[in-house]
């Protein structure tokens, strides 16, 4: 089974490469190549200039740099090496409530679904994912095995990895840490007076405290580490009070209106019901009158709700043979229609939305692509499950079969408030697989459990092909025009969309021919690698104009490149990412008033002001 894994791994890292020969997007990829350029010359976060997101990408990416020099390729290979890396953790986390062949079918979807097989470059999200997946493995491994005190120690102190990468999700996640550690390491024994009954090998007490030692010392070492590097108020400053100052409306209303969509409780709705009948132990039960007006009012209320016709004909194209499968089962024994009719019930959603992503995807321009709707059905079934099973696990020694569901619902919950319910969710698809194989434990032992597992494993992945195929989670950038490459120099490899590519290798040229090395230049709305491409160092305290990143208005930027004598200012007008104009709408007009164009390129304008100039200013 684990060369089977194996080669589902490297299926997705083949996948991030082919990815990376059809789709790039440029201003994603500068804000953190850029950053971590500055960082690999010196500069520190938070102190030197400011960022409202953890450090860890970063400085992993300027960690990169300084010992291998900086190129495209260097961060496409870490991103396919962490694709790799993430279906091998997920497989092993899914072991642990699933066995055998039903874990590595829930496992195929990542060949898709990994964070860069859907997006190709380095990004705090995945990042975070994968780190708080290895602290997990670390975790169950000390809680079941005989381990040294060393390593149970070091592997307590992973657990603040994810905190420092990205902070809504790895806070929380440390928290959550503590209380799992705290309570099977040390208050459960004095509870329970022992294992209870029926709990088989029980939990490694001893090595767990030693990792609760590990956790301590990682938090007092990461507090002691950006302490003595940026100072905590800095910290503080950016990544929490400045990050949540910025934090948009319309992410807090998406994330709302999310839970009230009537799909959300259409899937649910099935899947819920098909748990429970599968639950069911008396096969006299008749469950055919609840199916049958479950289905009545699906079909109504799809009815009311849909107002588009694709929509319609694609749930169509599950009832109606739906409808003829339900006559074909009626003939059989209580027994066998019970388990058919729940089996129906957890794979129609999926089934649906396989045929709904296959069929009719191209109506499905944006990121609200069909396979996203699954999240919410799934948090709230695996809630619902965890709370079913809760009376009897509150003691359990299985520690991460109690820990998993809560902290797979909490920390993509916590995710989705950084972008919005879709957005966030490319870099945790781990957690779904985890939430579904968790739904799927108390069918251990049944003989349909590996079906459900990969029927499951098969519709997902047939809906996840497109979704990444189309890249509709990187819809906000152009993707029309011609495919171009850039074929040397250290953005070797990349490809997008567009005359973007051509342009940027324009303004190469012009810059290098024009603008002297040791004159400071600013870019807007800095969509492009400049700095990490041309070795130079950027001048201001801040990089990418966008809202997120950049607290300062207008003037103060316009303040900031006059006191540091800033001569050279480019000014992109042709954008990959064209939201970037909104959002940074009155810092060219700014520059404009007080520089003067000297240069016009295909896609850049080149303001310059003389150091006299601005000496002169009031």
């Amino acid at each position: 089974m684990w060369l089977a894994v194996c080669v589902l791994a490297v299926g997705a890292g083949v996948v991030h490469q082919w990815q990376t020969g059809r789709i790039g997007a440029l201003g994603d990829y500068a804000y953190i190549v850029d950053t971590a350029w500055r960082i690999a010359q010196g500069e520190v976060m938070y102190r030197d200039f400011g960022l409202p997101h953890s450090p860890l990408t970063f400085h992993v990416q300027a960690t990169l740099i300084k010992v291998f020099g900086f190129s495209y390729g260097l961060t496409a290979w870490y991103c396919t090496v962490v694709n790799v890396v993430y279906v091998l953790l997920t497989y092993r986390l899914v072991r642990v409530l699933v066995p055998g062949w039903s874990g590595v079918g829930l496992c195929v979807p990542l060949v898709w679904l990994a964070p860069h097989s859907i997006y190709p470059h380095p990004f705090y999200d995945p990042d975070a994912c994968w780190l708080i997946l290895l602290n997990l493995n670390l975790l169950h491994w000390v809680a079941t095995q005989r381990v040294g005190a060393v390593v149970a120690f070091l592997g307590g102190v992973t657990t603040v990895l994810p905190a420092l990468a990205k902070q809504n999700v790895g806070y929380p996640y440390v928290l959550l840490v503590v209380v799992g550690v705290v309570w099977w390491g040390w208050l459960r024994e004095r509870w329970l007076g022992g294992v209870g009954e029926g709990e088989g090998e029980g939990v490694e007490v001893v090595g767990l405290r030693w990792f609760g030692a590990g956790v301590a010392a990682g938090v007092v070492g990461a507090v002691v580490w950006l302490g003595l590097t940026c100072e905590l108020g800095n910290y503080w400053r950016w990544v929490f009070t400045s990050a949540s100052r910025r934090v948009p409306d319309w992410i807090v209303k998406s994330a709302y209106k999310s839970y009230l969509m009537w799909f959300v409780w259409f899937c649910l709705s099935a899947l819920a019901l098909g748990w429970w009948l599968w639950q069911r132990e008396r096969p006299a039960i008749k469950p055919f009158p609840v199916i049958s007006a479950a289905l009545v009012f699906w079909f109504i209320a799809l009815i009311v709700a849909t107002q588009r016709d694709y929509l319609l004909w694609s749930w169509s194209a599950v009832l109606v043979p739906g409808w003829w499968g339900w006559q074909q089962v009626r003939s059989m024994n209580p027994s066998s229609r019970l388990s058919i009719t729940s089996m129906a019930l957890l794979l129609g959603p999926f089934i649906a939305i396989s045929l709904m992503a296959s069929f009719l995807g191209h109506f499905f321009i944006n990121a609200y692509h069909p396979v996203v709707f699954l999240w919410i059905p799934i948090m709230i079934l695996t809630m619902v499950v965890g709370l079913w099973h809760l009376p009897s696990v509150l003691f359990s020694s299985r520690l991460m079969w109690v820990l998993l569901p809560w902290l797979t619902v909490i920390l993509a919950f916590l995710s989705f408030l950084s972008q919005g319910y879709i957005n966030s969710s490319y870099g945790i698809w781990a957690f779904f697989v985890l939430m579904v194989a968790y739904v799927a434990s108390p069918l251990t032992g049944n003989p349909r459990q590996p079906l459900v597992c990969w029927g499951v494993a098969i519709t997902l992945t047939l809906a996840a092909v497109p979704y990444v195929q189309r890249n509709n989670r990187l819809c906000y950038i152009d993707q029309q025009g011609k495919v171009q490459t850039i074929t040397s120099g250290p953005l070797c490899g990349f490809t997008a969309h567009g005359p973007y590519l051509d342009n940027f290798t324009e303004l190469l040229g012009f810059v290098a021919d024009h603008i002297p090395k040791a004159e400071p230049v600013v870019c807007i709305p800095h969509e492009d690698p400049f700095y990490a491409v041309t070795g130079r160092r950027s001048p201001l305290p801040m990089f990418i104009f966008d809202r997120t990143a950049n607290p300062f208005p207008p003037e103060r930027v316009l303040e900031e490149a006059e006191r540091r004598q800033v001569k050279w200012v480019i000014v992109k007008r042709v954008l990959q990412f064209g939201g970037l104009a909104g959002e940074t709408k009155g810092i060219p007009e700014a520059f404009s008033e007080k520089y003067s164009r000297v240069a016009q390129l295909k896609g850049y304008d080149i303001l310059y002001r003389s150091s006299s100039a601005q000496a002169d200013s009031p």
